[in-house]
């Protein structure tokens, strides 16, 4: 879990009307000792609208040495995830999202194909932060008489305010 790309995400769907979970927990079993025994492991973000499910990891390939390696076990969760949350998602068109840095996607461009043969969309940090600047700017107009509202959507704003002033 990269926390600063989960928080800008869980955000993201929160301004597009979703409702939104984070570290959602998806239990699986496994062998140990010979006893079966229950483990958990975590959806970055669950976002739900009435006919459609977003599924979505946030991932930082940074220091990652076998990107493919990494990409089939974020594959194996995905598939997890959907049979835990089945009944959630009863109805809904489904999708996978895995959420990453742009300075992210040459690493993972390679394995683009596997991304796609599982049905998982990339989603880049630079197609987030405007949707979040223009739904910050509309909680200003919202929240005018009652104080700031979302404090990371208050912070947005004040770096757009920011940055606007300098390159004026």
């Amino acid at each position: 879990m990269v926390r600063y790309l989960v928080e800008l995400a869980y955000r993201y769907y929160m301004c597009l009307g979703y409702s939104v979970r984070i570290a959602v927990p998806i239990p699986y079993t496994k062998r140990v000792g010979g006893v079966e025994k229950k483990f958990y492991q975590f959806i970055d973000v669950l976002a739900l609208k009435s006919d459609e499910a977003i599924v979505a990891e946030c991932r930082d390939f940074r220091n990652v040495k076998k990107v493919r390696d990494s990409l089939a076990r974020l594959c194996k969760l995905f598939e997890l995830a959907l049979k835990a949350l089945e009944p959630e998602l009863c109805g809904r068109v489904r999708k996978l999202i895995l959420i990453v840095e742009d300075r992210d996607l040459s690493k993972i461009e390679p394995y683009r194909k596997l991304l796609d043969s599982r049905g998982i969309s990339v989603l880049k940090l630079s197609e987030i932060i405007p949707v979040l600047i223009e739904c910050s700017l509309r909680e200003e107009e919202y929240r005018k008489a009652r104080g700031e509202g979302d404090l990371i959507l208050a912070v947005i704003r004040a770096i757009h305010r920011y940055y606007t002033s300098i390159l004026r």
